[in-house]
């Protein structure tokens, strides 16, 4: 059975009532723009994660205010000031601050489990995703002055870790300012790498990036351990994750919650689905383990369209997750799925650039 696309739909539509009376016209265009939404949430034969459909528009009974609550998850990563930040996952805790200033006075600032709650004032949670040990040296302080609580997804079986993320190990050992050539075995043939200048540098570590992530992460270690070893590097560099009790810490704050993020952080739409299952139960036993506590809340690794499927929402709903945020930009409304929240990734922006994202989400 074939079933026509939402834009056919509504272009019918509008060619058959070209003749009728303009008010009539107006609800019938309203009629095929709902019927739109409803079709592209529908489910498909293919593993794309939903799209989430669009609400309702406002009736002359309805204000907007009313009808759809103005909530939004911002994610970051590292709170340091690292001069060397290739893939911009640093915010300095000064303008960290900053950020929670103008959010505090401009909405709301709830814990995940709340952002779904029903209301009209605008709200956001703010969460973490990896586990650097920054986040409890350097974001806590500062979400600690401000009273804002904050979400950890931590990697479990990166805590401890003596040599941290690969990428960040990778990204080490090619941005050096030495001029390296190498050969990097990868599935399907070597890649040369060619380092003579930074934006060489850089395109490298861009592509070879993109080339190791589909991999299993414990054949990406291997990789990266002989570019390391070929360039020189010191694996034990770098930005440092959180150890056990730097975890446990973290959790007994009042303010913290902790979620789940996988055990290795692997591009997980790229594994197999007991692969995928694995990973994602083992995560949230690793870490209900080590704090006594229940962990409700998941974050996709990497979190765009391309890293997770259907198959990895229903490992995520079959491990008793109450939440799983992505990376795909957008609102929180009572409409999203709880398995596929968007987020808005935060940069290091001054409080000038922050109030205009805030604005553009919908936070004046």
């Amino acid at each position: 059975m074939t079933t026509a696309s939402g834009g056919s739909i509504a272009r019918r539509l509008r060619s058959a009532v070209d003749v009728l009376p303009p008010r009539t016209r107006d609800r019938i265009g309203e009629l095929a723009q709902r019927a739109q939404s409803a079709v592209r949430a529908a489910p498909t034969d293919g593993l794309d994660p939903p799209v989430a459909p669009e609400p309702p528009r406002p009736t002359r009974k309805t204000s907007r205010r009313s009808w759809v609550r103005r909530a939004n998850i911002v994610m970051y990563h590292r709170i340091a000031s690292d001069p060397d930040d290739p893939y911009s996952l640093c915010v300095t805790p000064e303008r960290f601050a900053e950020h929670l200033r103008v959010l505090s006075a401009r909405a709301e600032v709830v814990s995940l489990d709340e952002i779904r709650r029903p209301g009209q004032d605008p709200t956001v949670a703010v969460t973490f995703d990896d586990g650097y040990a920054d986040n409890l040296f350097d974001a806590l302080p500062v979400a600690e002055r401000f009273g804002v609580p904050i979400t950890v997804f931590v990697t479990s079986r990166m805590v401890e870790s003596p040599t941290g993320f690969w990428w960040d190990r990778l990204a080490r050992a090619l941005l050096r300012p030495d001029r390296m050539d190498l050969s990097v075995p990868l599935p399907g043939g070597p890649m040369p790498v060619a380092t003579g200048t930074d934006a060489a540098a850089r395109a490298t570590l861009a592509e070879l990036r993109m080339r190791l992530l589909p991999l299993p992460v414990e054949q990406i270690n291997t990789v990266v351990a002989q570019v390391c070893n070929d360039a020189g590097s010191d694996e034990t560099e770098g930005p440092r994750v959180l150890t056990n009790e730097e975890l446990r810490t973290l959790a007994d704050h009042p303010l913290v919650t902790i979620g789940a993020h996988s055990t290795d952080h692997p591009l997980l739409r790229a594994q197999p689905p007991t692969s995928q299952l694995e990973t994602i139960a083992a995560s949230k036993a690793d870490l209900e383990s080590a704090l006594g506590v229940e962990v409700r809340h998941f974050a996709y690794p990497f979190g765009h369209r391309a890293s997770f499927d259907r198959r990895t929402m229903d490992a995520v709903r079959q491990c008793g997750f109450a939440t799983a945020c992505s990376t795909l930009r957008g609102c929180v409304t009572r409409w999203s799925d709880p398995l596929c929240l968007p987020r808005r990734m935060v940069m290091d922006w001054g409080a000038e650039t922050f109030g205009a994202a805030l604005e553009s989400w919908g936070i004046p």
